[in-house]
């Protein structure tokens, strides 16, 4: 039926089924079409090969098998004519005193040494995996350990004749039941057809042997029983079975193996059926037949039956040989005919593709260079720096034939320089547009992060519940978060700093102000820091980010539970601040590859987004001129803040007013010479540091300080913990908690002192001592470190206020509305301690002064303290 007489529909599919192969062949590769062209010939071959192979490989296999079968079989051939010599001696013996002891001792020394040979052979048995023939194996060998037994009874003569004759004909049923086992884990037909042979000859010779030793007896005796005469029935009636069935049966090899050793018309048989015929005839009695004249006739036809069986097996033995020669013989020729055959297939396939496809592949080799090399690192050059990028490294496909190989190349060509063309444009416009992108997104998120801090502030500044109030500054913190992070993307996008501060900072207090950045603050120790080596202004905002980061890392990357340890010291190439934490730390491949993003800055890229952090630091510390550097710190990593020689700068004088002091970066606590004096004083009034009496106690612990804390702050008691004060030793430092109500007193008196007198109300509150200047106070003013300090947390680390450090001074936001001055802020913090201590005490001992607790008066301004006795 021709697509004219089809339906629409049914054309429409035979169109569509076509265009569908013809697509599938059509988007085959040259070489794959040759390939399917041999394929179906090809797999014809190898088919054949592999079943021919395969049935010649089964043959090889059970060939093997059967050959471990060779010897048990031959041994349990011996063993059986052996026990039917024993047994006709065994019953001469039993039948008259004349018997040969002799012959009867050299027949069973010729038992043992079958039996010995069988159980040798038993581990071929287990090779060939013969697993019935092993289990019947075990029933022979029980049934051996019983000859010695009836041995026994044989020489006392207390065994009766049928008993004997029972015996060894059971033990030679089991040998032939082990070749009938043999004989059943072998599936080729020829090798059971030639064991079965073998196994009937056996049987023969068994049969032969039960005769004899029925008329050894019944001749030495000169009689047979019923019995006997039944058993001697019997066993020729076997005798003549088995030999009717291995001519029948054997091929032309067997029963010539067989005729060799028996004959049939032989003399030897000719004999041996004359003496029978005498027992049959019922003349036995006569005495016509001697006892040792039956024994030699038979002992020579039991020597040509073992001969015969063993003539067959030889035959067996060589026929499966044969086999297995011929089996690999047919095996490798199969598989060097395969394997020619294969290997002129492919050959000449090879030879038509290569001719068809060199030039091809000349192409797809020179397009894959510029597609996978070439192009790449272009690309990688263009978004690193569009400027110095070398567009010398593109090499065009060179091509010297005219045919539509040689036009293709041309058309590569051109798309290639297209292509490159459009990557140097694209290239610049999307480094552009990421950094304007960086850029709007930090200048909108910090327009937002400015306006949530003055939100905040508010918050903080109209709330007195300490819970309330513990959760603002949290929230601060998070924000001030926020802000470090816009930051961050102002420094990727590669805005330049804000015009440098021209005085020299502390390090340890650009180390305080970065501690202050972070949340996890109070987990920041700070040991061997210097407080009096100092660093250029210039560099000042850049190193408290840098640190500030590597802080954040430390604890977000540790448990919480441990402590990250600050170390700043002087070095001899300038000075070194190191950060280390206990936590896991990192593979020393993830450590080596973040040291060489610390030295080699690069541009921001989509694999690096799990490595921004470690970017900013890199981009910080280019601009700052230092060198950051991570270690294995076993456990957890120690990063390594290098700052030459160059950037250290001798300390400024402390000079400037409170408004020059809002900009600095957070410091200690000084203690002032006059305060420092007076407390003296008032320690030394009765040699311990107790006042002389109740009363000018109180006053004199009103007055000034008592001592120093561990952090070298100023110690204040009140007068409701005067006992309290006298119990605690000098070696006993105070706790955190205790430290910072003393902190937090001092300081809110000392501010509202300052705010009082220069709006010219009284002074409320507790009489500070005048503040002194120290060497390390860089102005008479509020000072910023206090303004840090003066947000402070229950654990005596700073809480950094909104909008007071790094990017924000970078950019120029929208005007702020004016910032709370450090007095309010400090009495803020000071109300939300103080409530939060009080609530503790009323909790815990109802007001009641135990000697262990105090409770300050309801006052604001002041921080109730509860100490721990």
């Amino acid at each position: 039926m021709t697509d004219s007489v089809l339906p629409p529909r049914a054309r429409s599919r035979t169109r569509t089924a076509a265009l569908r192969s013809d697509l599938a062949l059509r988007n085959l590769r040259f070489r794959s079409k040759m390939a399917l062209a041999v394929a179906l010939p090809v797999c014809a071959l190898l088919a054949v090969t592999l079943v021919g192979v395969t049935s010649r490989a089964g043959v090889v296999t059970t060939e093997t098998r059967v050959g471990h079968l060779y010897g048990p079989a031959s041994a349990l051939a011996d063993v059986t004519s052996a026990l039917d010599d024993e047994a006709r001696l065994s019953n001469w013996t039993l039948a008259s005193p004349a018997a040969p002891a002799d012959r009867l001792a050299a027949a069973r020394l010729a038992t043992d040494r079958a039996i010995a040979a069988v159980r040798r052979e038993l581990p071929q048995l287990r090779a060939a995996h013969a697993d019935a023939a092993v289990t019947r194996a075990g029933t022979l060998f029980d049934q051996f350990d019983l000859l010695g037994e009836q041995r026994r009874f044989i020489d006392l003569g207390v065994m009766p004749i049928d008993a004997a004759t029972g015996y060894y004909d059971d033990t030679v049923t089991i040998v032939v039941g082990l070749l009938d086992s043999m004989n059943g884990t072998v599936h080729d037909a020829t090798e059971v057809a030639n064991l079965r042979d073998f196994t009937t000859v056996v049987r023969f010779l068994a049969a032969a042997g039960q005769e004899h030793s029925v008329l050894t007896a019944g001749f030495a005796q000169r009689a047979l029983s019923t019995g006997q005469t039944n058993d001697l029935l019997g066993a020729i009636a076997s005798q003549d079975a088995y030999q009717a069935l291995f001519l029948s049966q054997a091929g032309p090899s067997l029963r010539a193996a067989f005729e060799r050793g028996y004959q049939p018309d032989g003399s030897v048989v000719n004999r041996v059926h004359a003496m029978r015929s005498v027992a049959l005839a019922g003349t036995i009695g006569k005495g016509t037949v001697a006892v040792g004249d039956w024994y030699n006739a038979t002992t020579a036809l039991q020597t040509s039956l073992r001969a015969s069986a063993h003539n067959v097996l030889q035959a067996v033995e060589r026929s499966g040989r044969d086999r297995k020669r011929a089996a690999e013989r047919a095996m490798l020729f199969y598989g060097l005919g395969a394997g020619a055959a294969l290997l002129a297939a492919i050959g000449l396939a090879y030879a038509i593709v290569r001719s068809t496809t060199r030039p091809l592949r000349q192409l797809t080799a020179a397009a894959r260079d510029v597609s996978e090399r070439q192009l790449p690192q272009l690309l990688q050059a263009l978004h690193a720096d569009p400027d110095d990028a070398d567009f010398g490294t593109m090499h065009p496909i060179e091509t010297t034939s005219r045919d539509e190989v040689g036009e293709l190349a041309h058309a590569f060509n051109a798309i290639e320089t297209a292509t490159v063309d459009v990557a140097r444009e694209h290239a610049v416009l999307l480094r552009q547009g990421i950094s304007d992108l960086y850029v709007n997104l930090a200048r909108r998120n910090q327009s937002l992060i400015e306006r949530q801090l003055r939100a905040i502030d508010e918050l903080e500044s109209r709330e007195s519940d300490p819970d309330t109030l513990a959760d603002l500054f949290r929230v601060d913190h998070f924000a001030t978060r926020m802000r470090r992070n816009a930051e961050s993307l102002l420094i990727l996008a590669g805005v330049e700093p804000p015009r440098p501060s021209a005085t020299s900072v502390r390090i340890f207090d650009v180390v305080r102000a970065a501690a202050s950045e972070i949340d996890d603050y109070a987990r920041i120790d700070l040991t061997e820091v210097d407080e009096t080596t100092a660093i250029a202004g210039r560099v000042m905002i850049d190193l408290t980010h840098l640190l500030a980061e590597l802080l954040e890392n430390a604890t977000a990357f540790s448990p919480p539970d441990s402590r990250v340890v600050v170390r700043a010291v002087a070095v001899e190439s300038g000075y070194e601040i190191a950060v280390a934490d206990r936590g896991l730390g990192m593979q020393s491949d993830a450590l080596a590859a973040a040291n060489q993003l610390l030295r080699e800055p690069a541009p921001p890229r989509l694999e690096l987004s799990r490595s921004l952090g470690h970017l900013v630091v890199a981009r910080l510390a280019a601009r700052a001129g230092v060198h950051v550097e991570l270690r294995d710190g076993a456990p957890g990593v120690v990063a390594v803040v290098s700052i030459p020689a160059a950037l250290l700068v001798a300390p400024e004088p402390a000079t400037g007013t409170a408004g020059s002091e809002a900009t600095a970066l957070p410091r200690r606590v000084t203690r002032g010479v006059e305060a420092r004096a007076r407390i003296e004083a008032a320690e030394s009034a009765n040699g311990d540091g107790s006042p002389s009496s109740d009363e000018a106690g109180d006053a004199e612990v009103r007055s000034a300080p008592t001592g120093w804390t561990p952090s070298g702050l100023p110690r204040r008691i009140r007068k409701s913990a005067v006992k309290a004060f006298r119990r605690r030793t000098a070696s006993q430092p105070r706790s955190p908690d205790e430290v910072f109500e003393i902190v937090a007193r001092y300081e809110s008196g000392r501010r509202r002192g300052l705010r009082d007198a220069a709006s010219g109300a009284a002074s409320v509150g507790d009489p500070v001592p005048p503040r002194e200047p120290a060497s390390d106070d860089a102005s008479g003013g509020a000072r910023p470190g206090e303004q840090i300090r003066d947000r402070v947390q229950p654990d005596a680390l700073p809480h950094r206020r909104p909008g007071q450090t790094i990017v924000p001074e970078r950019t120029e936001p929208a005007p702020r509305p004016d910032a709370r001055s450090p007095e309010e802020t400090f009495e803020l913090v000071a109300r939300y301690e103080w409530g939060r201590r009080r609530a503790r005490i009323n909790g815990g001992t109802e007001g009641a002064d135990n000697g262990e607790g105090v409770r300050e008066p309801e006052q604001p301004g002041h921080v109730t303290r509860a100490e721990d006795g």
